[in-house]
């Protein structure tokens, strides 16, 4: 075998394969990254970064829903806390495989039926005290929707259905 000294370049397919195989290797190792500028139109298309007091002030325009809210006649009406309390507390539902979705909506029913306002519908009361109804894994599917894709309480139902009781569950209980 040739050495550098004899002439042959270190590169060479002539010198010794394993010390050129880790002379790459170690090049390799210690080689920067290059990196790419972005033009000033894929800049623009990029989400706006956020600071960190944007992280701490959250205001109304950060906070992001699946669930648009139905429209009320009635100026001013509020939920009772003891009912948000009484949902949070008892009508859980986690998303898990054992969890029966139609029994969680039946007492959430239950729970929302005791509640009444003129001038409020049933919808607009039951959609915004689903998500208090949600933790855990259900919570994180009903964040996970895309914003404003729910508008009433029968999409609602229908979604939270299909995600925790599909089709394929039902054809095999019934088998």
């Amino acid at each position: 075998m040739r050495t550098r000294s004899s002439g042959t370049p270190e590169d060479s397919p002539f010198s010794e394969p394993e010390s050129a195989f880790h002379r790459r290797l170690r090049l390799q190792k210690f080689k920067v990254p290059k990196v790419e500028f972005k033009l000033e139109s894929d800049l623009e298309m990029a989400a706006p970064r956020r600071t960190v007091a944007d992280q701490i002030n959250v205001t109304p325009a950060h906070i992001r829903s699946s669930i648009t809210q139905p429209t009320v006649e009635a100026n001013n009406w509020t939920i009772p806390p003891s009912l948000i309390n009484t949902i949070a507390q008892n009508v859980q539902f986690h998303g898990l495989r054992d969890e029966d979705p139609h029994t969680h909506l039946t007492r959430f029913s239950r729970v929302c039926d005791t509640f009444e306002l003129n001038g409020v519908t049933e919808s607009a009361i039951k959609c915004r005290l689903f998500p208090f109804s949600l933790t855990g894994q259900a919570a994180a599917w009903l964040e996970s929707l895309p914003q404003g894709s729910i508008t009433t309480w029968t999409d609602l139902h229908t979604k939270f259905l299909q995600k925790y009781f599909p089709p394929a569950k039902i054809a095999r209980l019934r088998n």
